[in-house]
């Protein structure tokens, strides 16, 4: 494969075989590489770190209807500061939050409230530290050999880091959560937000990409300044009910999407697809 033909620092496209519904568990144990470039450049995960928290969240929780309210010290700057002291939103709500226009406050009520059952059940310790060290544990055992996370929020930390590599392995284990994959391609939602200052709030995603008719679903993760980063993850359709898991990493403020879809019409042209994977053609 020609590793030239894209401007991202790193990228990789995995095949997940058309072998049922896209988020049966274990299907990740069959992937197949479709494009790799850079997989072990060390580099910064930024907000697609949330799709790890969503997932430690699920892990901790019986019910999407139950509620979280934000306290004070749970304000976080970056996207979607759309949450005030007092709010109370369910964590269904919460998980569109956080998918869609990527809010750093919710993911901060979402780590803190967690973390706390974490600490009850320890004995001791800080809420969103040990969010934070679940977020670490689930990554190696996911195979996540060369990620650390220092936040939930995925802003930018000199210790936080991970790989195109690991990305794809977040991306794979992903599709274990019925709950992300049908949050994660919706190009909008409206919260219900509840206490003393009830209201709806509309939000959209913060992935353009989102609109495209082979794209399913996805997460982006930006940071500006001196460590400029512009990652994009995404579940796509493939050909004969296929689907792929594909990764885009820019250290540069080249157009992700441009890549992410230039990486897509590669895999579907350029890829010989054997007959086992084209099941429906």
């Amino acid at each position: 494969h020609n590793r030239d033909l894209l401007n991202a620092t790193a990228a990789l496209s995995l095949l997940v075989p058309a072998t049922g519904s896209p988020e049966s568990p274990g299907r990740y144990q069959t992937v197949k590489t479709l494009y790799a470039k850079g997989l072990d450049e060390v580099l910064k995960p930024a907000s697609v770190t949330k799709v790890m928290t969503a997932m430690v969240m699920l892990d901790h929780i019986d019910n999407l209807l139950d509620t979280i309210q934000m306290a004070e010290g749970d304000q976080t700057g970056g996207s979607a500061n759309n949450l005030q002291v007092g709010d109370i939103i369910t964590y269904d709500d919460a998980l569109h939050n956080m998918m869609l226009p990527s809010s750093n406050v919710t993911t901060t009520v979402v780590a803190r409230t967690i973390g706390q059952l974490l600490v009850d059940q320890a004995g001791d310790g800080v809420p969103v530290e040990m969010f934070v060290e679940a977020m670490n544990s689930k990554a190696r055992q996911l195979g996540m050999q060369s990620t650390y996370f220092t936040n939930p929020s995925g802003l930018n930390s000199d210790d936080m880091v991970t790989t195109v590599r690991d990305l794809g392995r977040l991306g794979i284990a992903a599709l274990s959560y019925p709950e992300i994959i049908a949050t994660w391609g919706k190009a909008a939602h409206t919260i219900n937000v509840q206490g003393d200052n009830a209201r709806s709030v509309e939000i959209s995603h913060s992935m353009s990409i989102v609109t495209d008719d082979d794209v399913m679903g996805g997460k982006t993760g930006t940071l500006t300044g001196s460590n400029t980063t512009r990652n994009l993850l995404i579940l796509s359709r493939m050909p004969g009910g296929n689907f792929a898991v594909s990764v885009v990493m820019l250290t540069s403020s080249e157009n992700r999407y441009t890549d992410m879809r230039h990486l897509l019409e590669f895999v579907k042209t350029g890829y010989r697809w054997p007959a086992s994977y084209l099941l429906s053609m």
